[in-house]
């Protein structure tokens, strides 16, 4: 057995492989794999042996690629369609935030009007307050003022 162990020796290679390899024919003389073809060529040529083998593990190689490749790729393509509906979903969130935010601004502005607006209101009672204390004052002195005149 060769040191990929797909392709047997000489010995190996006899009439059950012809059997095969014919058996693998279908219909149109096309084969239905690359080893049976590889048999086949090996069993008319025998010096192909090792130039089949070598041209066998490139392509065992390739397709190990190729499949590695494949995988990646579609790993990838997964994690751009979560990070997207991620994305998706963040930006949606933005959106409702920013309107919380915006309402709670709004809001908040309306609380510190009312309050502005009783501030003013208290500052103009004290006010007031004030100016019939002043007055209240005024007319007791004068009232006592004038009894003692």
């Amino acid at each position: 057995m060769s040191s990929s162990g797909i392709i047997g020796t000489d010995q190996d290679i006899g009439a059950s492989d012809e059997k095969t390899a014919s058996s693998e024919r279908i219909a149109g003389g096309a084969t239905t794999s690359l080893t049976g073809e590889l048999r086949l060529m090996v069993h008319k040529n025998a010096s192909l042996a090792r130039t089949a083998i070598e041209l066998l593990d490139l392509y065992l190689c390739l397709w190990e690629c190729y499949v590695t490749r494949s995988a990646a790729m579609i790993r990838l393509e997964e994690e751009r369609r979560l990070l997207q509906s991620s994305n998706d979903w963040l930006a949606r969130e933005n959106g409702r935030l920013h309107e919380a935010c915006t309402n709670q601004a709004l809001l908040l502005w309306d609380r510190r009007q009312t309050l502005d607006s009783i501030q003013q209101g208290v500052f103009e009672i004290l006010q007031s307050s004030d100016r019939f204390s002043n007055q209240m004052s005024e007319l007791s002195r004068r009232t006592h003022e004038d009894g003692l005149d």
